[in-house]
């Protein structure tokens, strides 16, 4: 690839700061790319293959007002919507969120 055609790209992750934030189950979430994540710094990176898990979040989180930890759940999640949206993305849920006890 040349130099000329590199110019050209489309970055394909958001810079720190940035991205689309939300609430998910219980913190916060930062989507920083859609399909290919990639980046030089992380407090947790998840890459899933094929692309596509950032839907099954965004079917089931809140945006985030700022990017900050969102006040601590009350409740454990209705799994009702969470197994429907797993159906949606062709996720499977193997078993309740959360490290086992």
């Amino acid at each position: 690839m040349t130099s000329a055609s590199q110019d050209t790209l489309a970055p394909i992750a958001h810079g720190p700061g940035e991205g689309e934030h939300l609430w998910f189950f219980g913190g916060l979430t930062t989507i920083k790319a859609d399909g290919a994540k990639t980046g030089e710094q992380a407090r947790f990176l998840l890459v899933t293959e094929p692309a596509g898990f950032e839907g099954f979040v965004r079917a089931l989180a809140a945006p985030a007002a700022a990017p900050e930890i969102p006040p601590a759940p009350t409740a454990p999640p209705d799994m009702e919507p969470v197994l429907r949206a797993a159906a949606d993305y062709g996720l499977e849920i193997l078993g309740p969120p959360g490290i086992p006890a």
